[in-house]
């Protein structure tokens, strides 16, 4: 989160007159507070817009929350929503590298972001649904292939190690 001068003087004014001690006390209790919410949070429906629900208490509070405990909660969402298997290929879009070369594009749609976008809108979107990319070999939502860029014939490089070896 930015911290703009606004925020750093409401923050300065609400500490000021504190002595240490109260300040690591408040702390304490902020750490306490985000525990036991960062364990709750699976558990609630956020989505419920009535005022005296516990899905709505946690967003009005949601400054309170650490940075962790959001991005920890957002993580198991994401990767509690993955539908696409490991065994299913993912859609690819095709690209021309060389049409962004030529120049200005004078219609919008022509641009690579829209034919991207263009050629995605045939995609289910569970098929979008991966979970976070970790470890060495990822699982991406999407590939983007760029016209010539497959290989033919047999790579100078592993011909010139078969030479070495």
């Amino acid at each position: 989160m930015f911290v703009t001068p606004y925020m750093y003087v409401c923050v300065c004014v609400c500490v000021i007159g504190l002595s240490l001690k109260d300040i690591r006390h408040r702390f304490f209790q902020l750490k306490i507070i985000n525990h036991q919410v960062s364990m709750l949070l699976p558990l609630v429906d956020l989505r419920s817009n009535h005022p005296l629900s516990l899905g709505q208490l946690i967003s009005s509070l949601s400054d309170l929350l650490f940075y962790n405990v959001k991005i920890s909660f957002l993580h198991s969402v994401l990767n509690a929503a993955t539908r696409r298997s490991l065994d299913q290929a993912p859609p690819e879009i095709k690209m021309d590298p060389l049409e962004a070369v030529e120049g200005v594009v004078s219609e919008p749609h022509k641009t690579q972001m829209c034919q991207a976008a263009q050629q995605m809108l045939s995609v289910p979107s569970p098929r979008l649904c991966v979970a976070l990319a970790s470890g060495g070999d990822p699982t991406y939502a999407f590939n983007v292939r760029l016209s010539g860029e497959e290989v033919l014939g047999t790579s100078e490089c592993k011909v010139f190690i078969s030479v070495i070896i």
